[in-house]
């Protein structure tokens, strides 16, 4: 049995700072290298415009195949076009609900996703989608 020795840094001698200040390029096959750090503002990626961006906590397991967990913080597009394909956030029996846009035989669908539990069903909203659909979601921040 080997062992291997590792040093430890602090998170500011590799680079780390509070407050943006992030690596750009990570990977899980090996360290980064000094040259792969610059800054990146997460302000800037994710909320392109404070105007149309709004952030919700999502409750419930209906998403999960598709990486969306309970208490998960998701970013929401207001003023984005749906497209088929997309996880959109949408009213249903006046709760907010997130599901897939999806297409089949013509009509579209809010799909959940969450294979391993067959309870949740899809919701035929052809017709209806400009009432119902509210934003797109644009990014999920999952605690690990």
């Amino acid at each position: 049995m080997t062992t291997e020795s590792r040093v430890y840094l602090p998170a500011e001698t590799a680079g780390l700072r509070p407050g943006g200040a992030l690596l750009s390029l990570i990977t899980a096959d090996r360290p980064a290298s000094p040259a792969d750090k610059q800054p990146v503002d997460l302000q800037k990626i994710v909320v392109t415009d404070p105007a149309k961006i709004c952030f919700l906590r999502v409750s419930g397991q209906a998403m999960v195949s598709a990486g969306i967990h309970d208490q998960d913080l998701v970013a929401i597009d207001l003023a984005r076009s749906a497209e088929p394909g997309q996880v959109v956030v949408a009213v249903l029996d006046g709760q907010l609900a997130v599901r897939r846009l999806s297409t089949r035989f013509g009509r579209l669908w809010l799909t959940p996703e969450n294979y391993d539990n067959p309870n949740f069903t899809e919701i035929d909203i052809t017709g209806r989608q400009d009432q119902l659909i509210q934003g797109v979601v644009t990014y999920c921040l999952h605690a690990l």
